[in-house]
């Protein structure tokens, strides 16, 4: 007999973890991200911003890349805007 706890274990096996909207992490040092580029980016003119940063405007903890050391992507679900949040931009 397969139980609920049986599917729930199948579908993270097979699908990943499910993270709550608005759980954005930095893969590296676990802290919370957001879907803002960081404040300062000392790569201006040599590589784009990227889309993410810590919520203190830092760019995510750098990994290895095809051209050398960049920022992380964040795991985890982006927050959902809201029908207001989504008219102000």
């Amino acid at each position: 007999m397969t139980t609920s706890h049986d599917y729930l274990n199948h579908h993270r096996a097979a699908h990943g973890p499910t993270h709550a909207p608005g759980s954005l992490r930095c893969p590296e040092c676990g802290e919370p991200a957001r879907t803002m580029p960081p404040r300062d980016w000392p790569l201006d003119g040599f590589a784009p911003r990227p889309a993410t940063s810590h919520h203190d405007g830092t760019p995510l903890c750098p990994v290895p890349g095809p051209n050398g050391s960049q920022p992380s992507d964040p795991i985890g679900a982006p927050a959902r805007l809201t029908t207001r949040a989504a008219g102000d931009s």
